[in-house]
């Protein structure tokens, strides 16, 4: 049983990564040549929002990554749970927060057949799926929700200790 508090998510982008946990600002690559190189982030297990913004400078483009849950054999992936939309110019959204309320142009992640990333980036889950906008643009958000589920070291995704559970025992 891991005592961690923290799992790795493991997360490439074709080509310019900025990525959040619940709301803060965790990751940021600042070139596009180095979009084999995976992000290491370190994810508190009571993380409820995973956010990232990916800005293709042309050529392939994908989101793409895991995080392994120990001792599990569980693993939670980019694909369709995620909802992504095209980046908007709006700089004043907080599309990357948790109160965030999405609206009808956020849509479930588009599922590309794009497996290059699988010969590049070998430190991902061969269960994650390469993601990107349904409405394909240089630019996207994508999202995806924890809430309701913490993210344990030691098991299955559990419920946070504030909803209680009750078992009746019949003997």
């Amino acid at each position: 049983q891991s005592s961690s508090n923290s799992l790795t998510l493991i997360i490439s982008c074709d080509d310019i990564l900025t990525s959040y946990l619940d709301g803060e600002l965790v990751t940021r690559t600042t070139t596009d040549d180095t979009w084999t190189a995976e992000s290491y982030v370190k994810v508190p297990t009571r993380t409820k929002l995973i956010a990232v913004h990916c800005h293709n400078r042309g050529g392939g483009y994908g989101i793409f990554g895991s995080i392994q849950i120990p001792g599990t054999g569980e693993e939670l992936v980019t694909d369709e749970q995620w909802m992504c939309t095209p980046a908007t110019s709006d700089t004043n959204t907080d599309w990357y927060s948790i109160d965030y309320q999405m609206g009808e142009e956020w849509k479930a992640a588009n599922i590309l057949n794009d497996h290059y990333y699988y010969k590049y980036i070998d430190q991902v889950s061969r269960n994650a799926k390469v993601i990107w906008s349904q409405d394909v643009q240089s630019k996207v958000w994508c999202r995806r929700e924890i809430v309701g589920m913490e993210l344990t070291g030691a098991g299955n995704f559990a419920p946070p200790p504030n909803i209680s559970l009750s078992i009746e025992l019949l003997i």
